[in-house]
């Protein structure tokens, strides 16, 4: 027993033993967020391709976590009956927030010991801001998780003993020498291919890559001909030429939208190019080799067989392997997966140098295989498919406002402090003040000596990149920063660092634990308070979740809208009419069959909302600006916010407006 308790991993076990307990308890709590239905519905699409379907599924997201976690939320609703299907699919995110703290732990140990490493871990488990996203989010949450693996495995990479370095067996080893006798080699092979050989292949080389790149260059123009061309088939006649032709190979044109045709010409076009690009490839390595065959194999016997042989026994190392694979994953969730290969490969680098070159490449040669395996929508073009999905995330097409500081923004006008005013405002005080001491440690000690700075710039960069970097862009940002929240751990990790200066000057085991305690309870006492929405928790920067209603967004994703279903089961007459504002899936989920649900439209006559009830999301105030003279049944609130209402709508004599 003493072993037991003596062992690095028991702290950590043991939480997420008492966390398996109580999300157990209570994920039937948490109500439906706004795109959970689609993530549901993307992964039903992805099972069905995997089985045989024709319908490619797309997604500006991979759908790696979301197959999971469909596929595992069926076998618990199999497990627990008492579960709605949507409660299965929370405690399956639950389940991914576990996998994010056990790996969390890790890496604080590479930089604290045990308890501080620990205490770093508690403290992150018991904000009330990732607690409340940990059962309602399955885009970020699992992300963030799978994040933390990938840094985790790919640091274990890199001090592993048994990953295989570049070796230099050559005396002369310099740049210099190298470069003279290779362009030695290749004047050499030049002057024997002679003129005409050689101003024929190189000229055909250089088109067929200046051809690649005007197709790259025409693709907007080639993808709008090939639309119309088909649009232009698809509404012909059957006597034309063109008709003929499109009836001839596509049987059953009439009850197939004229989209679909669109989207398959395109899909097959992007397919015909990845194919062309191939053979380009293959005919411009054919060039070279007949142009100069002597500096080739030069280049191989003094450079590529040195390699070659440490990245093929990388290839077959387990800790590239794994490492690889976890990157993978982390890349089939969401595009800034490669991220974390990066964090982890940079610190390779610092630590390593060029020797690391050969096990990073089979590392990520591994990880790429793993994210295109699992991602169906980048088969049919993996290179253009992956720069138009970054493109499309930086840029996403959300026309909504964002709630900040008192001032209701378009999306495209946030001010670019958002992202460094809004992170301090939703974490805990213990967890700033310790993340300050711990950074500013971090720093010191690593320009001392006493901290390895290599893994300090890992946590650093970590965390600072991708603020500057929004900062600078300014892509599209929205409900807070809850698409951020993979930055969100080195946060904890320097809270950890700050925890153990602490613990250095204490030296006592208990008055530690007692500490650690004291640092969580403001987090405990808000998740017990806030429940089942912690998500909405800020602290008292803004004056508390009070200080932010109607100053900062709190229930944007209307998680709210369960209980005000609930209410309405108990409260409503049998086929009651129940109007949502906002997405009335989210009260569909939860209600009585009877019920009469139905989404509000600002172009239906007023004169068809006069009976029944209305569910109104505090949100942009439209519980104030949406039916104000109908009486309001229910308020669903939380340390004096108001999340949202429920209107009794024969109550009110002149509906208004938007």
């Amino acid at each position: 027993m003493r072993n037991l308790f003596s062992h690095k991993y028991f702290p950590i076990l043991l939480l997420l033993f008492l966390n398996l307990i109580v999300g157990a308890l209570v994920a039937a709590d948490y109500g439906e967020s706004r795109d959970e239905n689609l993530r549901y519905r993307y992964a039903d699409e992805t099972i069905k391709y995997y089985l045989g379907s024709d319908k490619v599924p797309e997604d500006e997201k991979g759908p790696f976590y979301v197959v999971v976690a469909l596929l595992g939320s069926k076998a618990l609703n199999l497990i627990n009956k008492d579960w709605l299907q949507i409660d299965a699919w929370h405690f399956m995110h639950f389940l991914s927030f576990q996998l994010g703290l056990f790996f969390l732990y890790r890496i604080c140990m590479r930089y604290m010991d045990k308890w501080a490493a620990f205490g770093a871990t508690l403290l992150f488990n018991t904000q009330p801001l990732l607690w409340g996203h940990s059962f309602i989010n399955p885009k970020d949450i699992p992300f963030m998780s799978f994040f933390l693996a990938s840094v985790d495995m790919g640091l274990e990479m890199a001090d592993s003993p048994s990953v295989v370095l570049l070796v230099d067996n050559e005396k002369d080893t310099s740049v210099v020498p190298f470069r003279s006798a290779f362009g030695s080699k290749l004047s050499e092979d030049w002057g024997l291919a002679g003129p005409k050989k050689s101003i024929l292949l190189a000229g055909a080389g250089i088109f067929s890559l200046f051809l690649v790149l005007g197709l790259f260059a025409a693709r907007p123009a080639v993808h709008n001909l090939v639309a119309q061309v088909i649009e232009s088939a698809y509404s012909a006649s059957p006597e034309d030429f063109l008709g003929a032709l499109f009836s001839r190979f596509a049987e059953g044109s009439g009850e197939i939208p004229t989209e679909l045709y669109v989207q398959k010409g395109l899909n097959l076009y992007s397919s015909y190019l990845n194919k062309f690009i191939l053979l380009v490839i293959a005919l411009n390595l054919l060039i070279l080799w007949l142009l100069f065959p002597g500096s080739i194999k030069y280049a191989w016997r003094r450079c590529g067989r040195k390699y070659w042989v440490p990245l093929w026994s990388n290839l077959k190392n387990r800790a590239v392997i794994l490492a690889g694979i976890i990157l993978g994953f982390c890349g089939a969730i969401k595009v800034a997966g490669p991220l974390s290969g990066a964090l982890a490969g940079m610190y390779f680098l610092f630590k390593s140098r060029r020797k690391a070159i050969p096990a990073l490449i089979a590392y990520f040669g591994i990880g790429l295989a793993v994210t295109y395996f699992l991602w169906p929508g980048l088969w049919a073009a993996p290179i253009q498919g992956y720069t138009d999905i970054i493109a499309f995330s930086l840029d996403f097409p959300w026309d909504g406002k964002v709630l900040f500081a008192g001032v209701s923004y378009d999306v495209d006008a946030l001010p670019r402090t958002f992202l460094p005013a809004m992170l301090p405002l939703q974490f805990t005080e213990a967890a700033l003040v310790l993340f300050l001491a711990g950074l500013v440690t971090a720093i010191i000690r690593s320009f001392n000596g006493l901290m390895d700075w290599k893994r300090v710039a890992v946590i650093t960069l970590w965390l600072f990149a991708p603020i500057v970097a929004i900062v600078i862009i300014k892509p599209t940002i929205y409900d807070n920063f809850r698409h951020l929240l993979f930055v969100v751990p080195p946060i904890f990790i320097f809270s950890g660092i700050g925890m153990q200066i602490i613990f250095d000057r204490i030296r006592s085991p208990l008055v530690n634990l007692l500490l650690i305690v004291l640092l969580i309870s403001p987090g405990l006492y808000w998740i017990v308070n806030l429940h089942p929405y912690q998500y909405v928790y800020y602290n008292n920067i803004v004056g508390g979740v009070g200080g932010a209603f109607r100053n900062y967004e709190m229930d944007y994703w209307q998680t709210s809208y369960r209980e005000a279903a609930e209410y309405l089961n108990s409260a409503a007459p049998p086929d009651a009419s129940v109007i949502v504002w906002g997405a009335d899936h989210l009260v569909k989920t939860f209600s009585r069959p009877d019920l009469q649900i139905q989404q509000y439209k600002r172009s239906k006559p007023l004169e068809s909302y006069l009976d029944g009830y209305i569910v109104i999301s505090t949100r942009h105030d439209k519980d104030i600006s949406l039916f104000p003279d109908a009486k309001i049944l229910l308020r669903i609130e939380r340390d004096g916010a108001t999340l949202a209402v429920v209107k009794e709508l024969a109550s009110q004599s002149d509906p208004s407006d938007y």
